[in-house]
C-alpha cells in the first residue's frame, strides 16, 4: 500500500475564502477541510431573528467527502431546516423549500 499526505485545508474559519467553515478532521483522510458554498458563519451574520443553519442537501466536499453548507433561515422559507418534521427541506434559490426540480 503506498503512503499519502492529507494535509489541513485550514485551521480556522478565517482561513477559508468566502465564509467558508473549517470542518476539523471532517476530511476523507480526517484532515481538516473548508466546507464552501455557505452564505453565513454563524447566527450573527443573519437578519435579526434568523439562524446560520446547515443544508440538509449534503454536497460534495474535499476528496467526495459529503459536507452540509450553511445559510441563513428567513421569513421566505418554506419549512425549517433541521427539524423533525423537514426531512426533505433543503436550500434552493435563495431560501429553504422542499425540494424541486433542478435544485438536487
Amino acid at each position: 500500500m503506498a503512503a499519502g499526505c492529507a494535509y489541513d485545508e485550514c485551521t480556522s474559519d478565517a482561513d477559508c475564502p468566502n465564509a467558508g467553515l473549517c470542518a476539523c478532521g471532517a476530511g476523507q483522510a480526517t484532515n481538516n477541510v473548508c466546507v464552501k458554498g455557505n452564505t453565513c458563519r454563524v447566527d450573527n451574520d443573519c437578519a435579526v431573528g434568523e439562524r446560520c443553519t446547515p443544508d440538509q442537501k449534503m454536497r460534495e466536499g474535499c476528496c467526495s467527502w459529503p459536507l452540509p453548507e450553511y445559510h441563513c433561515t428567513s421569513p421566505a422559507d418554506q419549512c425549517t431546516p433541521w427539524t423533525p418534521d423537514s426531512a426533505a427541506c433543503i436550500f434552493c434559490d435563495g431560501s429553504f423549500a422542499v425540494p424541486q426540480p433542478g435544485c438536487w
